[in-house]
């Protein structure tokens, strides 16, 4: 378990991050997004939730101001991060991510995204 604390710890400063960070658009975009996609499932599953959330939004300032810029890689981070809010039962944040998501406008996935919402809402329900 150290072993995973510590590698969060060092990719904290490789990968840069903060809530001032500007993500580049493209590869690089695409890249920073995804090793804090990787950095949050560990914390996640180590039950660190406050780096967790500080990761999250780390990514989710720059991404919400790229929307209409990088559609595309704005899509898919935030359905992927909803997707792994979703499977460790953060339903707020997933719903939050979800309607992210679906603010892209991109209609192919609309139905697919509304369903997750509407699960989002009946799962935390259940859980009250």
């Amino acid at each position: 378990m150290n072993c995973y604390i510590n590698a969060c710890e060092l990719g904290a400063a490789l990968y840069g991050g903060g809530e001032d960070s500007d993500i580049l658009s493209g590869t690089s975009q695409f890249t920073v997004i995804q090793e804090k996609h990787r950095r949050m499932n560990v914390n996640l599953m180590l039950d660190r939730i406050d780096v967790a959330h500080q990761l999250y939004d780390e990514i989710r300032k720059p991404v919400s101001k790229s929307l209409k810029q990088e559609p595309g890689n704005s899509f898919n981070a935030f359905n992927n991060f909803g997707d792994l809010w979703y499977d460790f039962e953060f339903f707020a944040e997933a719903k939050e991510c979800y309607e992210y998501a679906l603010e892209i406008g991109l209609k192919d996935e609309a139905a697919a995204l509304r369903k997750k919402i509407s699960d989002c809402v009946a799962r935390a329900a259940e859980m009250q």
